[in-house]
């Protein structure tokens, strides 16, 4: 409702505090990829996967270590970008992607970088297949 009393429809983008939507966020829910998928990277955008790591500090987990290399910790970033089984992994696709190019503070960090770097390239499809590689 407006201030004056007449009624309008949520503009979009707008959750219901307001604010706008993150364009991250947009970009995953907009996507062409299955509602599965979607919700996994959410998750991972989000810092909400359940890796080791987190499962350490919410209960007793002995092994923290990489499930894929067993030398690192494994936290987001390590499992999908720094793990070298992950990095040849990446490297070996399609989009041949090097993920260890920057030092990435955050997965949300690394995966805008990319989506940006796609719809400049005007290789949006490449969204979808980064997407369900994940």
């Amino acid at each position: 409702m407006k201030r004056n009393g007449d009624f309008k429809g949520v503009v979009l983008g707008e959750g219901s505090t307001g604010k706008a939507v993150d364009p991250c966020l947009k970009n995953i829910w907009s996507s062409r990829v299955p509602p599965r998928v979607k919700i996994f990277i959410w998750k991972c955008v989000s810092n909400i996967l359940p890796t080791k790591d987190r499962l350490r500090r919410r209960v007793v987990l002995l092994d923290s270590n990489c499930v894929l290399c067993q030398n690192a910790n494994e936290d987001l970033l390590h499992l999908f970008l720094d793990c070298p089984f992950s990095c040849s992994l990446w490297f070996s696709t399609p989009l041949n992607m090097c993920t260890t190019r920057y030092p990435w503070t955050s997965f949300k960090e690394w995966w805008t970088h990319v989506t940006t770097q796609f719809k400049a390239m005007g290789c949006e499809e490449n969204f979808d297949k980064m997407a369900c590689l994940l």
